[in-house]
Protein backbone atom coordinates (compact mmCIF):
# COMPACT_ATOMS: atom_id res chain seq x y z
CA UNK A 1 0.00 0.00 0.00
CA UNK A 2 1.23 3.82 -1.06
CA UNK A 3 1.55 6.48 1.63
CA UNK A 4 -0.72 9.35 1.42
CA UNK A 5 2.57 11.57 1.18
CA UNK A 6 3.36 8.67 -1.98
CA UNK A 7 -0.14 9.15 -3.68
CA UNK A 8 0.52 13.20 -3.36
CA UNK A 9 3.83 13.06 -4.54
CA UNK A 10 2.44 10.93 -7.64
CA UNK A 11 -0.49 12.89 -8.34
CA UNK A 12 1.73 16.35 -8.88
CA UNK A 13 4.25 14.63 -10.84
CA UNK A 14 1.48 13.59 -13.39
CA UNK A 15 -0.17 17.29 -13.50
CA UNK A 16 3.21 18.52 -13.60
CA UNK A 17 3.54 16.46 -16.89
CA UNK A 18 -0.16 16.67 -17.95
CA UNK A 19 -0.25 20.50 -17.46
CA UNK A 20 0.71 23.13 -19.79
CA UNK A 21 4.13 25.19 -18.51
CA UNK A 22 2.12 28.59 -17.66
CA UNK A 23 4.93 29.99 -16.30
CA UNK A 24 7.03 28.57 -19.16
CA UNK A 25 4.78 30.80 -21.33
CA UNK A 26 5.39 33.94 -19.18
CA UNK A 27 8.81 33.51 -19.27
CA UNK A 28 8.71 32.96 -23.22
CA UNK A 29 6.40 35.91 -23.55
CA UNK A 30 8.70 38.58 -21.35
CA UNK A 31 11.43 36.91 -24.11
CA UNK A 32 10.17 38.56 -26.48
CA UNK A 33 11.27 41.57 -25.51
CA UNK A 34 14.92 40.28 -26.21
CA UNK A 35 13.86 38.80 -29.35
CA UNK A 36 13.06 42.01 -30.66
CA UNK A 37 16.23 43.92 -29.28
CA UNK A 38 18.23 40.86 -31.34
CA UNK A 39 16.32 41.42 -34.17
CA UNK A 40 16.61 44.90 -34.49
CA UNK A 41 20.33 44.20 -34.08
CA UNK A 42 20.66 41.89 -36.98
CA UNK A 43 18.12 43.83 -38.84
CA UNK A 44 20.57 47.13 -38.77
CA UNK A 45 23.55 44.72 -39.22
CA UNK A 46 21.97 42.77 -42.66
CA UNK A 47 19.40 45.26 -44.12
CA UNK A 48 20.54 47.39 -47.10
CA UNK A 49 17.60 50.27 -46.45
CA UNK A 50 16.16 52.47 -43.71
CA UNK A 51 16.79 52.11 -40.31
CA UNK A 52 12.83 51.84 -39.94
CA UNK A 53 13.07 48.98 -42.72
CA UNK A 54 14.69 46.99 -38.94
CA UNK A 55 12.21 48.80 -36.85
CA UNK A 56 9.66 47.13 -39.07
CA UNK A 57 11.01 43.01 -38.38
CA UNK A 58 11.08 43.99 -34.54
CA UNK A 59 7.41 44.78 -34.13
CA UNK A 60 6.39 42.20 -36.56
CA UNK A 61 8.62 39.06 -34.74
CA UNK A 62 7.79 39.33 -30.73
CA UNK A 63 4.06 40.19 -31.74
CA UNK A 64 4.45 36.98 -33.93
CA UNK A 65 6.30 34.81 -31.40
CA UNK A 66 3.86 36.14 -28.57
CA UNK A 67 0.89 35.21 -30.86
CA UNK A 68 1.52 31.26 -31.81
CA UNK A 69 3.02 30.80 -27.86
CA UNK A 70 -0.28 29.44 -26.86
CA UNK A 71 -0.79 27.19 -29.78
CA UNK A 72 1.95 25.95 -28.67
CA UNK A 73 1.38 25.34 -24.92
CA UNK A 74 -1.77 23.62 -26.17
CA UNK A 75 0.39 21.05 -28.22
CA UNK A 76 2.60 20.25 -25.42
CA UNK A 77 -0.81 19.69 -22.99
CA UNK A 78 -1.99 17.87 -25.82
CA UNK A 79 1.00 14.96 -25.27
CA UNK A 80 1.70 15.52 -21.91
CA UNK A 81 5.08 16.82 -22.16
CA UNK A 82 6.26 20.20 -21.11
CA UNK A 83 10.12 19.60 -22.67
CA UNK A 84 8.09 20.05 -26.11
CA UNK A 85 6.88 23.43 -25.66
CA UNK A 86 10.66 24.50 -24.97
CA UNK A 87 11.79 22.85 -28.44
CA UNK A 88 8.71 24.25 -29.82
CA UNK A 89 9.37 27.87 -29.01
CA UNK A 90 13.37 27.07 -29.87
CA UNK A 91 12.28 26.02 -33.78
CA UNK A 92 9.70 29.39 -33.77
CA UNK A 93 12.82 31.38 -32.47
CA UNK A 94 15.06 30.11 -34.98
CA UNK A 95 12.78 30.02 -37.99
CA UNK A 96 12.00 33.80 -37.72
CA UNK A 97 15.95 33.98 -37.07
CA UNK A 98 16.27 32.27 -40.58
CA UNK A 99 14.20 34.92 -42.06
CA UNK A 100 16.78 37.45 -41.33
CA UNK A 101 19.87 34.73 -42.67
CA UNK A 102 17.23 35.06 -45.96
CA UNK A 103 17.44 38.59 -46.02
CA UNK A 104 21.26 38.22 -46.13
CA UNK A 105 21.76 35.83 -48.30
CA UNK A 106 19.11 37.83 -50.89
CA UNK A 107 20.40 41.15 -50.23
CA UNK A 108 24.39 40.79 -50.11
CA UNK A 109 25.53 37.33 -51.37
CA UNK A 110 23.16 37.49 -54.46
CA UNK A 111 23.26 41.01 -55.01
CA UNK A 112 19.20 41.83 -54.49
CA UNK A 113 18.79 39.67 -57.84
CA UNK A 114 15.55 37.64 -56.03
CA UNK A 115 12.45 37.21 -56.58
CA UNK A 116 11.29 38.79 -53.28
CA UNK A 117 13.06 42.26 -54.44
CA UNK A 118 10.10 42.09 -57.10
CA UNK A 119 7.55 41.15 -54.77
CA UNK A 120 8.60 43.82 -52.71
CA UNK A 121 7.90 46.81 -55.05
CA UNK A 122 4.92 44.99 -56.14
CA UNK A 123 3.40 45.14 -52.68
CA UNK A 124 4.46 48.43 -51.63
CA UNK A 125 2.78 49.82 -54.62
CA UNK A 126 -0.20 47.52 -54.15
CA UNK A 127 -0.74 48.44 -50.53
CA UNK A 128 -0.77 52.20 -51.72
CA UNK A 129 -3.81 51.45 -53.55
CA UNK A 130 -5.30 49.30 -51.09
CA UNK A 131 -4.79 52.61 -48.26
CA UNK A 132 -6.46 54.55 -51.56
CA UNK A 133 -9.30 52.60 -51.56
CA UNK A 134 -8.24 50.65 -55.06
CA UNK A 135 -8.46 47.13 -55.10
CA UNK A 136 -8.61 46.30 -58.67
CA UNK A 137 -4.94 45.24 -58.01
CA UNK A 138 -6.47 41.55 -56.77
CA UNK A 139 -8.08 40.66 -59.92
CA UNK A 140 -6.59 37.63 -61.55
CA UNK A 141 -4.25 37.07 -58.46
CA UNK A 142 -2.77 33.54 -59.50
CA UNK A 143 0.42 32.76 -60.09
CA UNK A 144 3.26 35.33 -59.42
CA UNK A 145 0.68 38.05 -58.79
CA UNK A 146 -1.12 36.39 -56.15
CA UNK A 147 2.35 36.86 -54.18
CA UNK A 148 2.40 40.40 -55.07
CA UNK A 149 -1.28 40.73 -53.48
CA UNK A 150 -0.48 38.82 -50.28
CA UNK A 151 2.29 41.25 -50.28
CA UNK A 152 0.39 44.07 -50.70
CA UNK A 153 -1.87 43.20 -47.85
CA UNK A 154 0.65 42.36 -45.52
CA UNK A 155 1.92 45.75 -46.15
CA UNK A 156 -1.04 47.72 -45.84
CA UNK A 157 -1.05 46.06 -42.29
CA UNK A 158 2.83 46.44 -41.12
CA UNK A 159 3.86 48.94 -43.58
CA UNK A 160 6.51 48.64 -46.21
CA UNK A 161 9.51 46.73 -44.55
CA UNK A 162 11.16 43.86 -46.72
CA UNK A 163 12.68 42.27 -43.25
CA UNK A 164 9.07 42.62 -41.78
CA UNK A 165 7.62 41.00 -44.81
CA UNK A 166 10.75 38.24 -44.73
CA UNK A 167 9.81 37.43 -40.89
CA UNK A 168 5.77 36.90 -41.76
CA UNK A 169 6.35 34.54 -44.18
CA UNK A 170 8.89 32.96 -42.10
CA UNK A 171 6.32 32.82 -39.65
CA UNK A 172 3.33 31.60 -42.02
CA UNK A 173 5.89 28.55 -43.09
CA UNK A 174 6.61 27.53 -39.42
CA UNK A 175 2.75 27.24 -38.46
CA UNK A 176 2.94 24.87 -42.33
CA UNK A 177 5.52 22.85 -40.46
CA UNK A 178 3.49 23.03 -37.07
CA UNK A 179 0.91 21.41 -38.78
CA UNK A 180 3.16 18.92 -40.69
CA UNK A 181 3.65 17.66 -36.88
CA UNK A 182 0.31 18.08 -35.72
CA UNK A 183 -0.58 15.58 -38.45
CA UNK A 184 2.44 13.51 -37.98
CA UNK A 185 0.97 12.97 -34.33
CA UNK A 186 -2.23 12.52 -35.37
CA UNK A 187 -2.36 10.26 -38.04
CA UNK A 188 1.21 7.38 -37.30
CA UNK A 189 0.79 6.48 -33.86
CA UNK A 190 3.78 4.25 -34.17
CA UNK A 191 6.08 7.03 -35.44
CA UNK A 192 8.69 8.85 -33.15
CA UNK A 193 7.18 12.21 -32.68
CA UNK A 194 10.52 13.77 -31.19
CA UNK A 195 12.63 12.27 -34.22
CA UNK A 196 9.66 13.76 -36.53
CA UNK A 197 9.84 16.92 -34.80
CA UNK A 198 13.89 17.31 -35.14
CA UNK A 199 13.50 17.11 -38.61
CA UNK A 200 11.30 19.42 -39.84
CA UNK A 201 11.74 21.82 -37.27
CA UNK A 202 15.86 22.06 -37.07
CA UNK A 203 17.20 21.01 -40.72
CA UNK A 204 18.91 23.82 -42.12
CA UNK A 205 17.10 24.23 -45.17
CA UNK A 206 13.49 24.15 -43.83
CA UNK A 207 14.98 26.65 -41.14
CA UNK A 208 16.06 28.98 -44.34
CA UNK A 209 15.21 29.02 -47.83
CA UNK A 210 11.09 29.14 -47.26
CA UNK A 211 12.04 32.16 -44.99
CA UNK A 212 11.26 34.90 -47.17
CA UNK A 213 8.70 37.10 -49.06
CA UNK A 214 7.51 34.22 -51.76
CA UNK A 215 5.99 31.07 -53.12
CA UNK A 216 8.25 28.47 -51.31
CA UNK A 217 7.11 29.79 -47.29
CA UNK A 218 3.34 30.31 -48.95
CA UNK A 219 3.26 26.82 -50.08
CA UNK A 220 4.55 25.42 -46.86
CA UNK A 221 2.18 26.94 -45.37
CA UNK A 222 -0.63 25.48 -47.44
CA UNK A 223 1.16 22.20 -47.38
CA UNK A 224 0.52 22.11 -43.98
CA UNK A 225 -2.97 22.30 -43.97
CA UNK A 226 -3.38 20.36 -46.58
CA UNK A 227 -1.46 17.23 -44.51
CA UNK A 228 -3.35 18.27 -41.68
CA UNK A 229 -6.62 17.95 -43.23
CA UNK A 230 -5.45 14.51 -45.09
CA UNK A 231 -3.95 13.32 -40.92
CA UNK A 232 -7.85 14.34 -40.13
CA UNK A 233 -9.89 12.91 -42.84
CA UNK A 234 -7.55 9.40 -42.77
CA UNK A 235 -8.12 8.67 -39.08
CA UNK A 236 -12.36 8.84 -39.56
CA UNK A 237 -12.34 12.92 -38.89
CA UNK A 238 -13.82 12.83 -42.46
CA UNK A 239 -16.25 16.50 -42.53
CA UNK A 240 -13.64 18.21 -40.50
CA UNK A 241 -10.78 16.94 -42.76
CA UNK A 242 -12.06 17.50 -45.99
CA UNK A 243 -12.68 21.20 -44.99
CA UNK A 244 -9.36 21.86 -43.85
CA UNK A 245 -7.84 19.89 -46.88
CA UNK A 246 -9.98 21.95 -49.22
CA UNK A 247 -8.87 25.36 -47.67
CA UNK A 248 -5.10 24.23 -48.14
CA UNK A 249 -5.74 22.76 -51.50
CA UNK A 250 -7.34 26.19 -52.70
CA UNK A 251 -4.75 28.47 -51.06
CA UNK A 252 -1.95 26.44 -52.45
CA UNK A 253 -3.79 26.20 -56.20
CA UNK A 254 -3.49 30.47 -56.09
CA UNK A 255 0.17 30.39 -57.15
CA UNK A 256 0.67 26.84 -57.64
CA UNK A 257 -2.45 24.67 -59.32
CA UNK A 258 -0.15 21.75 -60.09
CA UNK A 259 1.73 20.94 -56.65
CA UNK A 260 -2.11 21.83 -55.51
CA UNK A 261 -3.63 18.74 -58.42
CA UNK A 262 -0.98 16.34 -57.02
CA UNK A 263 -2.20 16.94 -53.16
CA UNK A 264 -5.41 16.11 -54.15
CA UNK A 265 -4.54 12.65 -55.91
CA UNK A 266 -2.60 11.40 -53.24
CA UNK A 267 -5.38 12.57 -50.83
CA UNK A 268 -7.64 10.02 -53.09
CA UNK A 269 -4.90 7.54 -53.01
CA UNK A 270 -4.62 7.33 -49.30
CA UNK A 271 -8.60 6.50 -49.08
CA UNK A 272 -8.71 4.17 -51.96
CA UNK A 273 -5.80 1.99 -50.43
CA UNK A 274 -7.08 2.15 -46.89
CA UNK A 275 -8.49 -0.63 -45.11
CA UNK A 276 -12.42 -0.11 -44.16
CA UNK A 277 -13.06 0.08 -40.33
CA UNK A 278 -15.33 -2.91 -38.87
CA UNK A 279 -17.31 -0.43 -37.20
CA UNK A 280 -18.49 0.90 -40.58
CA UNK A 281 -19.30 -2.45 -41.55
CA UNK A 282 -21.50 -1.96 -44.90
CA UNK A 283 -21.70 1.26 -44.93
CA UNK A 284 -17.88 1.72 -45.31
CA UNK A 285 -17.61 1.15 -48.67
CA UNK A 286 -20.33 3.61 -49.39
CA UNK A 287 -18.59 6.28 -47.16
CA UNK A 288 -15.19 5.40 -49.30
CA UNK A 289 -16.90 5.95 -52.06
CA UNK A 290 -18.59 9.26 -51.52
CA UNK A 291 -15.20 10.51 -50.10
CA UNK A 292 -13.41 9.31 -53.17
CA UNK A 293 -15.37 11.19 -55.22
CA UNK A 294 -15.21 14.48 -53.45
CA UNK A 295 -11.61 14.20 -53.58
CA UNK A 296 -11.83 13.19 -57.64
CA UNK A 297 -14.14 15.89 -58.69
CA UNK A 298 -11.15 18.60 -56.52
CA UNK A 299 -8.07 16.44 -57.66
CA UNK A 300 -9.64 16.90 -61.36
CA UNK A 301 -10.30 20.66 -61.09
CA UNK A 302 -6.95 21.71 -59.77
CA UNK A 303 -5.18 19.50 -62.23
CA UNK A 304 -7.24 21.23 -64.77
CA UNK A 305 -6.15 24.73 -63.33
CA UNK A 306 -2.32 23.05 -63.38
CA UNK A 307 -2.14 22.92 -67.29
CA UNK A 308 -3.92 26.09 -67.50
CA UNK A 309 -1.13 27.22 -65.30
CA UNK A 310 1.54 25.87 -66.85
CA UNK A 311 0.09 27.02 -70.34
CA UNK A 312 -0.03 30.44 -69.14
CA UNK A 313 4.05 29.84 -68.14
CA UNK A 314 4.33 29.63 -71.76
CA UNK A 315 5.12 25.63 -71.33
CA UNK A 316 2.99 23.69 -74.43
CA UNK A 317 1.75 20.96 -72.40
CA UNK A 318 0.74 18.99 -75.58
CA UNK A 319 3.10 16.55 -76.34
CA UNK A 320 2.39 15.09 -72.83
CA UNK A 321 4.12 14.53 -69.21
CA UNK A 322 7.63 13.82 -70.44
CA UNK A 323 7.45 16.86 -73.46
CA UNK A 324 6.41 19.06 -70.69
CA UNK A 325 8.88 18.40 -67.74
CA UNK A 326 11.69 18.47 -70.98
CA UNK A 327 10.19 21.99 -71.86
CA UNK A 328 10.47 22.98 -67.64
CA UNK A 329 14.09 21.19 -67.75
CA UNK A 330 15.07 23.42 -70.41
CA UNK A 331 13.76 26.76 -68.75
CA UNK A 332 14.80 26.67 -65.14
CA UNK A 333 18.13 26.29 -66.74
CA UNK A 334 21.04 28.47 -66.50
CA UNK A 335 23.54 29.57 -64.12
CA UNK A 336 26.30 28.25 -62.39
CA UNK A 337 24.70 25.28 -60.37
CA UNK A 338 23.25 24.11 -64.50
CA UNK A 339 22.81 20.45 -64.74
CA UNK A 340 21.55 17.77 -66.99
CA UNK A 341 18.18 17.21 -65.16
CA UNK A 342 17.45 13.21 -64.97
CA UNK A 343 13.53 14.04 -65.93
CA UNK A 344 11.77 10.90 -65.56
CA UNK A 345 10.88 9.92 -69.44
CA UNK A 346 10.69 6.14 -68.42
CA UNK A 347 10.93 3.80 -65.81
CA UNK A 348 14.73 3.63 -65.89
CA UNK A 349 15.63 6.83 -65.39
CA UNK A 350 13.64 7.09 -61.94
CA UNK A 351 16.75 5.84 -59.77
CA UNK A 352 18.52 8.70 -60.58
CA UNK A 353 15.81 11.10 -60.85
CA UNK A 354 15.62 10.07 -56.82
CA UNK A 355 18.74 10.53 -55.82
CA UNK A 356 19.04 13.74 -57.18
CA UNK A 357 16.02 15.42 -56.15
CA UNK A 358 15.88 13.90 -52.52
CA UNK A 359 19.70 14.14 -52.28
CA UNK A 360 21.78 16.70 -54.46
CA UNK A 361 23.44 18.89 -54.50
CA UNK A 362 26.12 16.72 -52.76
CA UNK A 363 29.65 17.56 -51.50
CA UNK A 364 30.61 16.42 -54.74
CA UNK A 365 28.53 19.50 -56.75
CA UNK A 366 29.53 22.12 -54.19
CA UNK A 367 31.65 25.08 -56.03
CA UNK A 368 31.03 27.79 -53.71
CA UNK A 369 30.53 27.99 -49.88
CA UNK A 370 27.04 28.38 -50.10
CA UNK A 371 26.85 25.47 -52.45
CA UNK A 372 29.14 23.78 -49.53
CA UNK A 373 26.38 24.19 -47.00
CA UNK A 374 23.88 22.62 -49.15
CA UNK A 375 26.22 19.86 -49.85
CA UNK A 376 26.84 18.68 -46.47
CA UNK A 377 23.04 18.86 -46.02
CA UNK A 378 22.53 16.84 -49.04
CA UNK A 379 25.36 14.65 -47.96
CA UNK A 380 23.43 14.19 -44.42
CA UNK A 381 20.15 13.17 -46.21
CA UNK A 382 22.11 10.44 -48.02
CA UNK A 383 24.44 8.77 -44.81
CA UNK A 384 20.74 9.41 -42.73
CA UNK A 385 18.55 7.56 -45.97
CA UNK A 386 21.00 4.65 -45.66
CA UNK A 387 21.16 4.23 -41.93
CA UNK A 388 17.44 3.83 -41.30
CA UNK A 389 16.55 2.24 -44.95
CA UNK A 390 14.58 -0.46 -43.00
CA UNK A 391 12.58 2.33 -41.36
CA UNK A 392 11.55 3.03 -44.64
CA UNK A 393 10.50 -0.62 -45.00
CA UNK A 394 8.44 -0.49 -41.81
CA UNK A 395 6.98 2.71 -43.23
CA UNK A 396 5.73 0.59 -46.30
CA UNK A 397 4.25 -1.95 -44.37
CA UNK A 398 2.45 0.18 -42.19
CA UNK A 399 1.22 1.84 -45.02
CA UNK A 400 -2.46 0.18 -45.75
CA UNK A 401 -3.08 0.57 -41.88
CA UNK A 402 -2.02 3.84 -41.47
CA UNK A 403 -3.12 5.80 -44.84
CA UNK A 404 -1.81 8.89 -43.96
CA UNK A 405 1.90 7.24 -44.69
CA UNK A 406 0.38 5.93 -48.18
CA UNK A 407 -0.26 10.07 -48.62
CA UNK A 408 3.06 10.48 -47.75
CA UNK A 409 4.53 8.33 -50.30
CA UNK A 410 1.99 9.30 -53.25
CA UNK A 411 3.41 13.09 -52.17
CA UNK A 412 6.91 12.02 -52.10
CA UNK A 413 6.91 10.55 -55.77
CA UNK A 414 4.73 12.87 -57.56
CA UNK A 415 7.30 15.76 -56.48
CA UNK A 416 9.94 13.77 -57.27
CA UNK A 417 8.94 13.40 -60.64
CA UNK A 418 7.74 17.07 -60.80
CA UNK A 419 10.92 18.35 -59.41
CA UNK A 420 12.85 16.28 -61.68
CA UNK A 421 12.64 18.99 -64.50
CA UNK A 422 14.46 20.91 -62.94
CA UNK A 423 17.71 22.02 -64.06
CA UNK A 424 19.40 23.98 -61.36
CA UNK A 425 20.78 22.89 -58.16
CA UNK A 426 20.28 25.87 -56.39
CA UNK A 427 16.41 25.90 -57.58
CA UNK A 428 16.28 22.28 -57.07
CA UNK A 429 17.59 22.72 -52.91
CA UNK A 430 14.91 25.21 -52.20
CA UNK A 431 11.99 23.30 -54.23
CA UNK A 432 12.93 20.35 -52.60
CA UNK A 433 11.80 21.80 -48.97
CA UNK A 434 8.05 21.02 -50.12
CA UNK A 435 8.76 17.55 -50.37
CA UNK A 436 10.71 16.97 -47.08
CA UNK A 437 8.49 16.67 -44.99
CA UNK A 438 6.62 14.16 -46.64
CA UNK A 439 9.71 12.12 -46.96
CA UNK A 440 10.58 12.44 -43.38
CA UNK A 441 7.33 10.57 -42.52
CA UNK A 442 9.16 7.72 -43.81
CA UNK A 443 12.23 7.95 -41.78
CA UNK A 444 10.21 8.31 -38.80
CA UNK A 445 8.64 5.53 -38.34
CA UNK A 446 10.95 2.41 -36.24
CA UNK A 447 11.63 -0.78 -37.58
CA UNK A 448 10.95 -3.98 -35.77
CA UNK A 449 14.87 -5.09 -35.46
CA UNK A 450 15.18 -1.42 -33.54
CA UNK A 451 12.51 -1.54 -31.28
CA UNK A 452 13.55 -4.91 -29.92
CA UNK A 453 16.91 -3.26 -29.62
CA UNK A 454 15.24 -0.49 -28.14
CA UNK A 455 13.47 -2.79 -25.72
CA UNK A 456 16.14 -4.63 -24.48
CA UNK A 457 18.33 -1.81 -23.94
CA UNK A 458 15.41 -0.75 -21.60
CA UNK A 459 15.20 -3.95 -20.00
CA UNK A 460 19.61 -4.15 -19.27
CA UNK A 461 18.33 -0.63 -17.61
CA UNK A 462 15.83 -2.24 -14.93
CA UNK A 463 17.46 -2.75 -11.53
CA UNK A 464 17.63 -6.39 -10.72
CA UNK A 465 15.16 -7.09 -7.73
CA UNK A 466 16.95 -9.13 -4.70
CA UNK A 467 14.93 -11.19 -2.53
CA UNK A 468 16.27 -13.02 0.94
CA UNK A 469 16.61 -16.54 0.72
CA UNK A 470 13.52 -18.04 2.45
CA UNK A 471 11.70 -15.03 1.99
Amino acid sequence: MRTTEEVRTSDTILQERETPPTGGVLQASLGAVGLAGFFFLLSSLFGDGPVWHALGAVVVAPALFAFTLPMLARQAKREGDRTLFYILVLALVLKLVGALVRYFLGTNVYGGGVDARAYDIAGADLAADFKNGDFSGIEQATGTHFIDVLTGIVYTVIGRTMIGGFVFFSWLAFIGLFLFYRAFTIAVPEGRNRTYARFVFFLPSLLVWPSSIGKESWMMFCLGIIAFGAANMLTGKMLKGIGIAAIGLWWAALPRAHIAGLAGVAIGLGIVLRRTRPELRQLGPIIKIASLALVAVAAIFFVGRASEFVQEAGINTEGGLASTLEEVADQTGGGKSNFDAPVITSPGRAPLAIFTVLFRPTLVDARSPTALIAAAEGTFLVILTLLRFRWLFAAARLARRRPYVTFAIAMVGALIVAFSAVSNLGILARERVQLLPFFFVLLSIPSKKWLAKREERHRLRQPVAFTQAGA
